[in-house]
C-alpha cells in the first residue's frame, strides 16, 4: 500500500504526541510541547506518515529556505517508528519523503539521526535506507557516554578528586526550584570563556522544567547553605543528559561536580543505562574540544557519536 505524507499542524498534536510515546525511538523532546517552545525561530515542516490511514511514522523537521532539516532546534532526530516498523516500510518512508521534498521545492535533506543509545529497541534501519538512498555523512560530533552499573576507567586524577569529593561533606539536593540560579551559574560561566549565550534562558527552561518534571530533573550542590553549581539533566528512557553543568569557581575547588557524579552513579541513576555528557565538537565537527573531551572521558566515558546526512534531491 502507498504511504502518505501529511505535513504537521495543532490539530494533529495528540496524535503526534501519542504516536512519540508508544514508539520505538522517539525521547520525551520529541512531545510538541517541547518542540514548540521554540517555534518561532523555526519554520515547522514536521511530517506524518500514514498507510491506509494509520499512522505508521513522523519526522520532526523544519524548513530553511530550500533545506529541509530533521529538525534545526534538536540535537539529533531523524525517522520516529512504530514498534512493528521492519526494514522494507522504512525505505518506502524515505521514498514517500523524497516526493514529498520533491513536490514542494525542498532540494536538500539534512538528517540527523537519533543515536543507538536513546532507542527503546533496535531501530538504525533508518541508517541502511541512507546509504541505499546515497545520502552522504556531512557531519560527526562526538559524545561522551558512561555505561552505568559497569566497570569504568577512571584517570588516577579523578579518582584523586572523587575521594576528596567523599571527604567534602557537600549537600545534593533536587529541586525545580534550582533551575534558575543553575543557568545564570552556567551564562556567566559561557559568556565569561568564550563570549556566547546559552541555548535556553531561565525562562525557557523553567517552562520546559515546570512541563516535564519527570524528564527535566534540576540538581544543586550545596556546602554550609552556599551553592556551588548544579546540573540540569534531561532524561530520556534509560539515558540521563547532562544538558548543563555549571559550578562556580570555589565549587570547582571543591569538588562539587564529582560529589554531583558519585551521588548519580551510585543512587540517583542506578536503574538507568547510560549517563551521557554530550558533544564536544564545534564546527560541524571539524573541531574537537580536547579538553573538554578529555575531563569527561575521566569518568570512564567512551565515545557515542551523533550524524547528519545530506542528499540533494530532483526538486527543481
Amino acid at each position: 500500500m502507498a504511504i502518505e505524507s501529511v505535513r504537521y499542524d495543532e490539530t494533529r498534536k495528540s496524535d503526534w504526541n501519542s504516536f512519540c510515546h508508544h514508539s520505538k525511538n522517539s525521547v520525551f523532546f520529541f512531545n510538541r510541547s517541547f518542540m514548540d517552545y521554540h517555534c518561532d525561530r523555526f519554520t515547522d515542516h514536521s511530517l506524518m506518515f500514514y498507510e491506509q490511514n494509520k499512522l505508521i511514522a513522523v519526522l520532526p523537521a523544519n524548513r530553511k529556505e530550500s533545506t529541509l532539516v530533521s529538525h534545526g532546534g534538536l540535537t539529533y532526530g531523524g525517522l520516529i517508528l512504530a514498534p512493528r516498523t521492519r526494514a522494507v516500510t522504512v525505505g518506502e518512508l524515505f521514498e514517500t519523503m523524497l516526493t514529498h521534498c520533491c513536490e514542494t521545492g525542498l532540494s536538500t535533506i539534512r538528517y540527523k539521526c537519533t543515536p543507538a543509545i536513546y532507542h527503546r529497541s533496535p531501530s538504525e534501519e533508518d541508517l541502511y535506507w541512507l546509504f541505499r538512498k546515497g545520502f552522504s555523512l556531512v557531519r560527526r560530533d562526538i559524545s561522551t557516554t558512561i555505561k552505568i552499573n559497569s566497570s569504568r576507567h577512571l584517570t588516577k586524577g579523578r579518582k584523586w578528586a572523587m575521594s576528596r569529593a567523599r571527604q567534602a561533606n557537600l549537600q545534593i539536593t533536587e529541586s525545580s526550584t534550582l533551575v534558575a540560579p543553575v543557568i545564570e551559574i552556567a551564562t556567566k560561566n559561557l559568556e565569561a570563556k568564550y563570549g556566547s549565550k546559552l541555548t535556553h534562558s531561565t525562562e525557557e527552561m523553567t517552562l520546559l522544567a515546570d512541563t516535564f518534571p519527570s524528564q527535566i530533573r534540576t540538581f544543586g550542590v550545596h556546602k554550609e547553605n552556599q551553592l556551588l553549581g548544579g546540573s540540569i539533566v534531561f532524561v530520556s528512557g534509560d539515558v540521563a543528559h547532562t544538558q548543563y553543568i555549571a559550578f562556580t569557581d570555589y565549587g570547582k575547588d571543591e569538588f562539587g561536580f564529582d560529589a554531583l557524579m558519585l551521588k548519580w552513579l551510585n543512587e540517583t541513576f542506578v536503574n538507568l543505562q547510560y549517563l551521557d555528557f554530550g558533544i564536544s565538537t564545534e564546527q560541524e565537527g571539524q573541531w574537537l574540544n580536547t579538553g573538554l573531551i578529555e575531563f569527561k572521558e575521566s569518568f570512564g566515558g567512551r565515545a557515542t557519536v551523533c550524524d547528519t546526512y545530506e542528499l540533494q534531491t530532483t526538486a527543481s
